[in-house]
């Protein structure tokens, strides 16, 4: 079965709940996601070089296709502008009639999720070569700081990356999401983005497979795992002791919730106010767009 284009695309942004949504939306009878979640295909440094040969690839992520309506995947690094201003232009070519879906979050505490991850991939010793993680091992703050140096802070410039798509997109094939709104109950947010797509959220049906992406779920080797792990022969030596063995070892091989150093995650008064410094007017300005107040993130409140 031949696959239509997509018609739904969540450009961003990063730790503001993409994933929870895309696995919402894929749980849909009336939807089909993209496999992976991010493919990065108008983003891909090739995309102009060799167009044909990489949409045969893009088509190929919607090969579990079986008739359904709505066709979408989520790419947050859509919503990054800076590092490729072609991106959106990219997109309305392909498509100009896609449905954009834009989730956002108090700018720091996107921050803070994003320390999170690379500080559980930094316990997690295969994923050490990043970089970010090197960062995150040393505490929120240097985190911060070195972000701040490598330009990592204009992602949390919401109202500037989403006006590259209002530039584009009429406002009707625009949504955007706060996650503060999908507490304490996620459903009203979800239906409203449902009715955004066309489709019926009566349809939906709760799963128990469905992929947040949150800190709190994540688990991590215990202490001497992770030592024997940090290098390629004893993570080889761990991968070849039997699951049987490894269950009578629980109290040494069984994985456990991340613990995040509170001492770790502290932040400087002065990176702080920098950081809200940097984001604030973007921030009141996105606020002010979309009917919140602008003390609706405590990280930008006048008093915050």
């Amino acid at each position: 079965m031949s696959v239509p284009r997509p018609n739904f695309l969540i450009v961003g942004v990063a730790k503001c709940g993409t994933t929870a949504l895309a696995s919402i939306l894929g749980a849909h009878p009336d939807c089909c996601m993209s496999n992976p979640k991010e493919t990065c295909f108008f983003t891909k440094k090739e995309f102009d070089e060799d167009y044909n040969s990489h949409l045969a690839w893009y088509e190929s992520c919607w090969s579990h296709y079986k008739g359904e309506k709505f066709i979408g995947e989520a790419t947050p690094a859509y919503a990054n502008r800076r590092p490729d201003n072609r991106t959106v232009n990219r997109i309305f070519g392909f498509n100009p009639d896609m449905k954009i879906i834009l989730m956002a979050r108090d700018p720091l505490e996107k921050q803070m999720s994003a320390w999170k991850m690379y500080y559980y991939m930094g316990l997690n010793r295969r994923f050490s070569e990043k970089v970010q993680a090197r960062w995150a091992m040393r505490g929120f703050d240097y985190y911060m700081r070195k972000t701040k140096e490598t330009g990592q802070w204009r992602t949390c410039l919401f109202s500037d990356q989403l006006e590259a798509y209002a530039i584009r997109f009429p406002a009707e094939h625009i949504c955007v999401s706060f996650l503060e709104d999908w507490m304490p109950d996620k459903w009203p947010e979800v239906s409203r983005i449902m009715g955004f797509l066309g489709l019926d959220p009566e349809k939906w049906e709760e799963s128990d497979n469905l992929n947040e992406n949150k800190a709190s779920l994540r688990m991590v080797n215990r202490p001497l795992v992770r030592a024997i792990c940090s290098t390629a022969a004893g993570a080889k030596v761990i991968s070849l002791i039997p699951e049987g063995l490894k269950r009578l070892g629980r109290p040494h091989f069984g994985a456990v919730p991340v613990e995040y150093d509170p001492v770790k995650a502290q932040l400087s008064s002065r990176t702080r106010q920098e950081f809200k410094d940097f984001v604030s007017a973007d921030a009141r300005r996105f606020l002010a767009a979309h009917g919140k107040s602008p003390d609706f993130w405590k990280s930008v409140a006048a008093s915050g």
